[in-house]
Formats: structure tokens, sequence, C-alpha cells
């Protein structure tokens, strides 16, 4: 029912929303029940709490901010010196890396993405280590003509940073390199590098050396040991320096191994191939082409199986004895000219000397006929001094 205010006044309001009314007015005043035991302050208490808390996480946010920046600034660095090519690819990958970083809810998926961090850091690390050696190697002179002309151009492209990168979903990068030619391929740093062919220069500098030692012994008169030699040849001949040693002006000589081998061939018979190979057989009753010159297409067939390891009939072992022989055939060639030279050279040195003392004789007599000296067993410089 309503309840009346004194003075007949009705408030039209129920019992129970009076006594709702009194119970907050007293809450108000904080007297009754209502009197403080210690929760007065809490709204106070909670608001500085949540804000200490809210300090808290943004002293946390900056923390793993801060740990990253330092990571990328220094990944950055790194890729400071590259081709804008690839900074540009490198520097997208480092804010991709970020975003996942700051957005990850734990220590252990921030760890993940610090991981591929650190793999790519080492990946643009090495890559770098390997286009400043190519770099090094054109500027020696070291590339080899073994390199083929596509390779050359990929090569080229990738140090002038002419290609379009792009880091795979396994963290790879790739280079999308287009040729004159209209092909396109899209390969590693890996396989870019993997192309590189260099000069065979220990082998050619340890051929000179054999060459000088070999031209010493000659001029000594000492014996030349033509298996020693070989034994020599043998070991150094290295699988990586195959496509050097075949296509390459040697220093030493002034010739290749590709154009000298093919030459070789002319006006050789089967016979006479057959023997060089170490085989030992009789031509059988009536098989008189054993005796016929090679064929120009055989000639052709022969040196692409020794020299092109793409041929169907290339084996590596045969074209290493082919290089082990060859090279030991120029030195064993050299040994009697340089015999010869120094046979012919000592010849003329005594002749010389031979010269020089009978115009040292004559000069001496006609010394002694000015002076009137004779008869005695005196020279021209004793009658002199007296």
């Amino acid at each position: 029912m309503a309840i009346k205010k004194k003075g007949g006044v009705d408030y039209g309001l129920s019992s129970t929303t009076m006594n709702i009314l009194g119970e907050a007015a007293k809450a108000e005043a904080g007297v009754g029940q209502y009197a403080s035991k210690g929760f007065d302050n809490f709204l106070d208490t909670a608001g500085e709490y949540a804000g200490k808390k809210m300090d808290e996480a943004a002293q946390e946010k900056k923390a793993v901010e801060d740990k990253f920046n330092k990571a990328a600034e220094e990944a950055l660095a790194i890729g400071g010196s590259l081709t804008p090519n690839y900074f540009d690819s490198y520097y997208d990958d480092v804010q991709g890396l970020r975003e996942q970083y700051l957005n990850a809810t734990n220590d252990k998926d921030r760890a993940a993405v610090m991981n591929q961090m650190n793999q790519m850091v080492a990946q643009t690390q090495t890559m770098k280590e390997q286009r400043n050696s190519m770099v090094d190697s054109q500027s020696k002179n070291l590339i080899s003509d073994a390199m083929t002309g596509q390779q050359k151009e990929i090569f080229t492209q990738w140090l002038e940073g002419k290609t379009k990168v792009r880091r795979t979903e396994d963290g790879t990068l790739k280079h999308m390199v287009a040729l004159s030619d209209g092909r396109q391929f899209e390969l590693s740093d890996d396989e870019i590098s993997g192309m590189q062919v260099l000069k065979a220069s220990e082998f050619q500098k340890g051929f000179g050396d054999l060459m000088t030692s070999t031209e010493a012994l000659a001029q000594a008169g000492g014996f030349f040991d033509v298996d020693k030699t070989r034994r020599q040849i043998k070991t150094s001949i290295r699988d990586e320096d195959l496509p050097s040693l075949i296509n390459d002006v040697s220093d030493v000589t002034g010739s290749k191994f590709k154009d000298d081998i093919a030459a070789g061939f002319e006006g050789l018979n089967y016979m006479q191939l057959g023997q060089m190979m170490g085989d030992v057989f009789e031509p059988e009753e009536g098989e008189t082409f054993w005796y016929e010159n090679i064929s120009a297409e055989d000639q052709a067939l022969l040196s692409d199986a020794l020299t092109n390891p793409k041929s169907e009939h290339y084996n590596v072992d045969v074209t290493k004895t082919a290089l082990e022989n060859y090279y030991v055939k120029l030195i064993e060639q050299q040994y009697p000219k340089y015999k010869e030279g120094a046979e012919a050279a000592g010849q003329y040195k005594s002749k010389q000397q031979g010269y020089q003392s009978a115009v040292k004789d004559v000069a001496e007599l006609q010394k002694k006929k000015e002076l009137g000296y004779g008869g005695t067993d005196m020279s021209a410089e004793d009658y002199l001094n007296e």
C-alpha cells in the first residue's frame, strides 16, 4: 500500500521502494551497517591498481618492441650493402616478422619468430660472402671459360641486382631471372653461386713448377723420371678442376686441352687409337679399317666424349686419364729440348771462352814484342813489374 508522509502528503511510493531509498541514504552517509569497514576507498584503490596494471602492460609491450627493434636493426644493418632488389625484399621480410612478433601472445611464439629472423640473417650473411667472393674472382680474372653463355648471363644479372626477388614459404630466397632469349628461371642463391666455375689456378701453378724443375734437371744433365712426373700430375688433377683443365688456356703452355685433343686425332688411324687407349689386340683377318685414319665424324665424337660432361659417352675417369697423359707428354717433350738447349749453350760458352783466351794470348805476345821481351818464361805482367 502507499505510504503517506507526515502532514498527510502521499508520495504514492510503496513500502519496498521507500526501504530501498532509506538504505541508499544510509549508505551515502556511511552510517548504520554502512559504517566504514575499510571499503570506503575501494574505488580509488581499484583505480590505482588498474592504472598500475596498465603501466606494467605498456612497459612489457615496449620491452617486447625494443627487443625486436634491436634485432631488426642488426638484421637491416647486415642487409644494408645489398643491391636494391635484394634489400627491398629483405626489408619487407623484416617488417612481416615484426608484425608476427608483436602479435604473438606468448614467449614460445615470439621465440619462433626470432628464430626465423636469425635464419634469415644467416642466409643473408652467407649470400653476401658468396657475392663478394664472386666479385673478387671476376676482378682477378679467375672465372673459367668453362661457364656457358647462359650461366654467365644469370651470374651477371644476380651480381648486378637485376633479378626479381621473393621468399618462399619455407624461407628460401628465390631470384627470377629473365634471359635475353626470353627464357625465365627461378633460382636460389646457392643454385646461382653453384654455377661459378673457377680456373684451375693451383694446378697450373704446380704444372709450371714441374716445367721449371724439368728445365733445371735438363741443364744439369740429370735423369728425367717420367713415372715420378706422372704420379705428380695424377695426384694434382681434381674433379672440380676438370671443366677448367678442359676449356681454359694453360698459363704455362698457351694452349688448351680441348683444342689440342681434337688436333691430336688428326692423322691417327684406329689401330693407333686403340694403342693409345691401352688396348692390345690383333686385327681379325680382312679387317683393314684399323689402318685407316680416324674419320672426321669419329674425331668429333671422340673429342666430345672426352670434353663434354653432357655427352652420353663421357666418363670422368677416362677424361682424367687423358688429361694425365696430355700433361705428362707436354713435360716429357720439353725435357730433350731443354737438354739440347743447355748443351748448345755450353758449346757456345766453350767456344767463346776459347776465343777470348786466344785474343788474350795474341794481345800478350803483341805487348811483349813492343817491349822487346822474349825468350824467357816470364809473363808480360812479370816483366812490367820488374
